[in-house]
């Protein structure tokens, strides 16, 4: 299935405000999320962003927690203290690779973190 560019942005905008500001009520992302998706799609293109978004927050414990309460592999580091906690495992196991898990975490080429 392709999904078309402008609709994919809109989809990790999204993930991203969900994720990343917890201070914001997650009903008014989606709707603004499908709102957009409709205007530069169309209904149908709404329709589907609505479909994602709403599988992500079904998958989301707590939008933050302090990260000493939580499973690491659970949990989307939003600050040095607090993250967005899901209930499947996505991030790799720090301690089996500390630098596996900081790249995938951060989104950084392995190669920038040296664990001495």
């Amino acid at each position: 299935m392709h999904i078309p560019s402008k609709i994919l942005n809109i989809i990790r905008v999204g993930v991203y405000e969900i994720v990343f500001c917890p201070q914001a009520k997650e009903y008014v992302l989606v709707s603004e999320a499908v709102e957009y998706a409709k205007r530069i799609a169309n209904t149908k293109g709404g329709g589907f962003v609505n479909a994602i978004l709403r599988q992500i927050q079904k998958h989301i414990v707590s939008r933050q927690k302090p990260l000493g309460e939580t499973n690491l592999r659970n949990t989307v580091p939003q600050s040095q203290d607090t993250g967005c906690e899901f209930d499947i495992e996505m991030l790799p196991d720090p301690d089996k690779s500390l630098c596996e898990y900081l790249a995938c975490t951060f989104s950084l080429p392995a190669g920038l973190f040296k664990i001495v």
